[in-house]
């Protein structure tokens, strides 16, 4: 696979670098690679475009956060995690249409 890394540097910027699957010839298991930059840096993603057959995204960042998976958004929602984007505004609107608060 290439890789596809996002920098996200001090002041906002950001800068996508593309390293093609070429890379992993010289070793199958571990590569570096030096990315000289002038600006600090505040962020790095791997494949911020979701463009690789990734299972595991949570490792993907630095510093490190978490994803949910789709599993775990579904369960929450079902546990009182209440209605979608969808589902909230027709009640608005219909709460809107017969005068309530």
């Amino acid at each position: 696979m290439p890789l596809i890394v996002e920098f996200t540097f001090t002041d906002g910027t950001s800068e996508v670098k593309r390293i093609p699957a070429e890379i992993w010839r010289r070793d199958y298991k571990k590569v570096s690679k030096v990315f000289p930059f002038t600006k600090e840096v505040a962020k790095i993603e791997l494949d911020p475009f979701l463009e690789t057959a990734d299972t595991d995204r949570n490792n993907n960042y630095y510093p490190s956060q978490v994803e949910e998976s789709r599993f775990d958004l579904f369960k929450g929602r079902r546990r009182g995690g209440g209605e979608n984007p969808m589902q909230r505004d027709r009640r608005a609107k219909e709460k809107a249409a017969s005068g309530q608060k």
